[in-house]
């Protein structure tokens, strides 16, 4: 039976190599190692990998595996997701998947679909880079 969890997340940390105002022509390719922090229906904390692909129309894709690991409604362990998504314009959109056989703890077996879109000048809340979630899942 599918269940859903909402909340925010929290932008904790962003490296990006080579940096986004590095001056570099697009396209260009870079990756960034970036760290959440997840509240609501997910208490958790996250490290997730990005490979981005800048565009000489001003928008980036990329694609980003992120382990998490925390509490799911009450139920503790961990999980990856695989995510896709456009920054465009200061707005961004993300849909992620769990990458099946990544449930550790009392989490194994969790599958699911979610992810968040964030229009322009809506990506702070009480001025931290913080959204709001959703996942669908089942155990």
């Amino acid at each position: 039976m599918m269940a859903t969890a909402n909340g925010t997340a929290t932008m904790t940390s962003w490296v990006e190599t080579p940096p986004h105002d590095a001056g570099l022509e697009a396209p260009r390719l870079a990756h960034a190692l970036v760290e959440f922090a997840y509240e609501g229906d997910l208490v958790a904390t996250s490290t997730c990998h990005y490979v981005l692909a800048y565009r000489t129309d001003g928008i980036a894709s990329f694609r980003g595996l992120e382990q998490i690991t925390g509490d799911l409604q009450g139920v503790e362990g961990s999980f990856i997701i695989s995510q896709e998504g456009t920054f465009a314009g200061g707005a961004i959109e993300v849909r992620w998947t769990v990458l099946d056989g990544s449930g550790t703890g009392s989490l194994v077996g969790l599958r699911g679909t979610g992810g968040y879109a964030v229009a322009a000048g809506e990506g702070e809340i009480d001025g931290e880079q913080r959204w709001r979630w959703s996942l669908d899942f089942e155990r």
